[in-house]
C-alpha cells in the first residue's frame, strides 16, 4: 500500500491511492462473478422471493465508469481517517441500486451517485469503507460490539415469517444478527420489507426478535436512551449503526453508543500511528 502523486487536468494535485482500482466493463463482471463465488448475494436472493422482487426493480448490472471515478475515489479517500482506509479497495460502478460492499473488497456504486457532488460521495465513500474495514478488522469490532454496546453474535434462529420477510443486505450477510442484551433481555434487531409482495429495497422497517421467538416493532426498553433516535434502517445491525456513526456528517448522533464509538475510534487511530 502507498500514494503517489498525480496531476490532474482541471483539478488541484491529488494523492493517487495504490490500493484503489477502478473497475473497467470487463474486470467489473468478473469481480463480481468473484464476489458471488464468496458470499452467494446473488443466489440468496434468488430463494427469497422478497428479495428478488426487489432486485428486479433496481438494476445491478455492472456498467462503465464515468471518466470522474478515479478522481473521485482518490479524492475520497484522501479526504478520510489514514486508520479506517483498507488495505485493497476495488470500487465498480453499476447501473442503478444502493451503493454496498462485497467480499473481499469491492464497494459498488450506482453510477447516479457520481453526479450527486464530491462531498456527498465522499461521505458514501467512507461509510462503505467502514464496511470494508469491518471486514478486514472483525475481532476488533466483536470486541468493541461486545464490550461497549452490549452487543454479541446471535446463532439462534429468526422465526419463518419474519425470515421470509427479511431483507438481505450484502454489508452484513457473513454475520447478519446480533443480540442486544438490554435491561430487558437480548433481542435481536431485523430489517423487515413492509410490503414483501411488492418489496422495495428502501421500504422497510425495524422489528426486534427475542430468542422464545416472539418479536415486536416496539423499541426495547433502554434502547433510545443509549442509541438514541435514529433512521430504523440503520439500526438493523450494529455494523451499519457504526458506520453511520462515523460517517454522516450531517447527523450529530449525540448518544452514549456514539460516543463510545467514537473513543474506540480515537484509540484504534492512536494505535495505528
Amino acid at each position: 500500500m502507498g500514494n503517489t502523486i498525480s496531476e490532474v487536468p482541471g483539478s488541484a494535485t491529488i494523492k493517487s491511492f495504490l490500493g484503489i482500482k477502478v473497475l473497467n466493463l470487463e474486470d467489473a463482471y468478473e469481480q463480481m462473478a468473484i464476489n458471488e463465488t464468496q458470499d452467494q448475494y446473488l443466489r440468496s436472493c434468488t430463494e427469497s422471493p422478497p428479495n428478488l422482487n426487489a432486485l428486479h426493480k433496481i438494476y445491478l448490472k455492472p456498467c462503465r465508469p464515468p471518466a470522474t471515478t478515479e478522481t473521485m475515489s482518490n479524492a475520497a479517500v484522501a479526504s478520510m481517517p489514514t486508520s479506517l482506509v483498507p488495505s485493497t479497495i476495488r470500487v465498480g460502478i453499476f447501473e442503478n441500486g444502493l451503493p454496498h460492499t462485497r467480499p473481499p473488497s469491492t464497494i459498488w456504486f450506482p453510477e447516479s451517485l457520481l453526479r450527486k457532488g464530491s462531498a456527498h460521495f465522499n461521505e458514501t465513500f467512507l461509510h462503505e469503507c467502514i464496511h470494508l474495514h469491518q471486514r478486514e478488522h472483525e475481532d476488533l469490532w466483536d470486541k468493541f460490539y461486545r464490550e461497549q454496546w452490549n452487543f454479541i453474535r446471535y446463532k439462534g434462529t429468526i422465526p419463518k415469517e419474519v425470515e421470509a420477510r427479511r431483507r438481505l443486505n450484502p454489508d452484513t450477510l457473513r454475520a447478519p444478527f446480533y443480540a442486544w442484551n438490554g435491561p430487558s433481555g437480548p433481542c435481536v434487531p431485523v430489517v423487515v420489507y413492509k410490503n414483501p409482495e411488492d418489496a422495495d429495497l428502501s421500504e422497510v422497517r425495524l422489528i426486534f426478535v427475542r430468542p422464545d421467538g416472539s418479536w415486536s416493532a416496539v423499541l426495547p426498553p433502554g434502547w433510545m436512551e443509549f442509541f438514541g433516535s435514529q433512521i430504523p434502517s440503520i439500526c438493523e445491525h450494529p455494523h451499519e449503526m457504526a458506520a453511520y456513526i462515523l460517517s454522516d456528517n450531517s447527523n450529530p448522533f449525540d448518544s452514549e453508543a456514539a460516543r463510545r464509538l467514537r473513543n474506540m475510534y480515537t484509540s484504534f487511530n492512536r494505535g495505528r500511528k
